[in-house]
């Protein structure tokens, strides 16, 4: 509970650049769909160049149902009527684009995070040193320079790594997991529901199997 407390006593610093804050997640959500847009497309992709792509079957998906979404699926099975290669050809395009719209909204994302874990410590690192600078030479006496300083620098250096975890794991990975979820919903729920109840359960004793036999005494 006190790690928690410490660290929303360190995101108020994040105050000054809230707009920052606002981008770094917006390219978030940006990465997470543009992730759950390729591993929601292999499927399609697959049906239109391998199998056979049923209207009907795509319609179940959300706003798929609508008049656009229609108009937009009769489209793609006209397409693949007429041209296959041009499909791949399409396809591909997309495929290309997705993937540089990622590496474009993930570099943002890393580099805007970058630049908050870094201003974040050098404000607390200038905060710090204005509170030490204040402190009576009884108190460096009694603690030390050199212990002050390295104390001074360790912290600043665990907020920056607790910082960067934030912007990097904390915000950007849990978008991605229900991102995948989602789509994993929408294309199949029933193996969606197995899935989800079962690799947990898989997990679990893969890692409790492996836990009992680092326990066990080794065989002479």
């Amino acid at each position: 509970m006190q790690d928690l407390k410490n660290y929303i006593r360190i995101l108020a610093y994040l105050k000054p650049y809230k707009w920052v804050v606002l981008v770094v997640t917006l390219c978030s959500f940006f990465v997470a769909a543009s992730f759950a847009g390729s591993i929601g497309g292999i499927k399609p992709a697959a049906d239109l160049l391998f199998g056979e792509f049923q209207v009907e079957t795509y319609r179940k998906i959300p706003f798929m149902d609508t008049e656009w979404g229609t108009a937009f699926l009769n489209g793609l099975q006209e397409m693949v009527a007429r041209d296959k290669f041009r499909t791949l050809m399409v396809i591909a395009s997309i495929v290309v684009f997705l993937s540089i719209l990622r590496s474009l909204f993930k570099f943002v994302h890393g580099y805007l995070g970058a630049y908050l874990a870094n201003r974040m410590r050098m404000d607390i690192s200038l905060e710090l040193h204005d509170k030490i600078m204040d402190q009576s030479l009884s108190f460096f006496s009694k603690e030390g320079v050199a212990n002050t300083i390295a104390v001074l620098s360790y912290d600043a250096n665990n907020i920056h790594r607790g910082a960067t975890i934030i912007f990097d794991k904390l915000l950007l990975e849990p978008l991605n997991i229900v991102a995948a979820l989602a789509i994993a919903f929408i294309l199949n729920a029933k193996l969606a529901c197995v899935a989800a109840i079962g690799f947990p359960l898989i997990g679990y004793a893969v890692n409790h199997s492996g836990a009992k036999l680092r326990k066990a005494p080794g065989k002479p």
